[in-house]
């Protein structure tokens, strides 16, 4: 009976077992989600709030999850279809394990830095500025955020009005 269903709908015996796998594979990452989502939302209370988890969903977990369970496996898979395989599949190896590692690690940093640190950390540098003890530099200038039709020197001026300024960079010249 079995056989006539898969004739009938014109499924191979190859497909079958991709089928099954890719079912397997969508029941363990629903599965790992559910975990994931039990583990840091039940418990922590601040993660639902601050860090906006209510918007994680899904397909953001297999977009990150994916190529690390298929791995090199996947790849040597669809070499057939490449024009240089000998040169596709390193390149393409090298440059999907780094783009990997990028991705994992600016999770950790973005859920390590809390939004209120980093507004508290330019308050600071404008107090700094302010009191000219900090040298303003061109990165400086843009966390200080200049007003529409404000110029650099408008910006000296307002923030170190009794303070002497250290200017570097290509700033120095004004």
């Amino acid at each position: 009976m079995e056989e006539f269903i898969y004739n009938y709908f014109g499924i191979s015996k190859y497909l079958q077992s991709q089928l099954i796998s890719t079912l397997i594979l969508v029941l363990a990452l629903w599965i790992i989600y559910r975990i994931i989502v039990k583990v840091f939302t039940a418990k922590i209370d601040d993660l639902k709030t601050r860090y906006q988890w209510k918007r994680f969903s899904l397909y953001i977990l297999v977009a990150i999850v994916f190529p690390a369970l298929t791995g090199m496996t996947a790849r040597v898979g669809l070499s057939g279809d490449l024009k240089d395989p000998s040169k596709s599949i390193p390149l393409g190896t090298i440059t999907a394990t780094i783009s990997g590692m990028i991705v994992y690690v600016f999770i950790i940093i973005f859920s390590l830095c809390k939004p209120e640190s980093v507004q508290d950390e330019t308050r600071k540098l404008k107090e700094l500025v302010r009191l000219g003890r900090l040298p303003v530099t061109e990165k400086n200038i843009e966390v200080l955020e200049l007003k529409n039709g404000q110029t650099f020197k408008d910006l000296v001026n307002i923030q170190s009005s009794d303070a002497g300024l250290t200017i570097m960079g290509s700033m120095a010249n004004i």
